[in-house]
């Protein structure tokens, strides 16, 4: 059985990703997963694809990205995450913002 590349990126990505708890100081959180483990919750998710043309020389191939956002709480505290997967350049980004109230 082949490992799909949407798979092994995704899961190479969650598991690249530095860890709060990994140090021994206070580690600004930087993705969804190091917020969800410092105890944040997911209080909205949306998702989108958008069709896009593809990139020399695969120009006649659709380009798919995958985008979410995640809106999260912790007490009085809001921050939203984006994650995008484009999956004819197989890359992955995650960017996580403060929300001000």
């Amino acid at each position: 059985m082949k490992f799909s590349n949407i798979a092994a990126g995704s899961l190479a990505a969650m598991l690249l990703v530095p860890s709060a708890a990994s140090g021994g100081t206070a580690v600004q959180p930087t993705s969804t997963n190091d917020l969800l483990t410092d105890g944040w919750t997911i209080v909205q998710k949306s998702e989108e694809q958008r069709a896009l043309p593809g990139m020399a020389p695969y120009q006649n191939l659709t380009r798919i990205v995958q985008i979410t956002r995640y809106h999260l709480r912790k007490g009085n505290a809001r921050m939203t995450c984006e994650t995008t997967y484009d999956s004819q350049r197989d890359h992955f980004e995650e960017r996580c913002t403060k929300v001000r109230n």
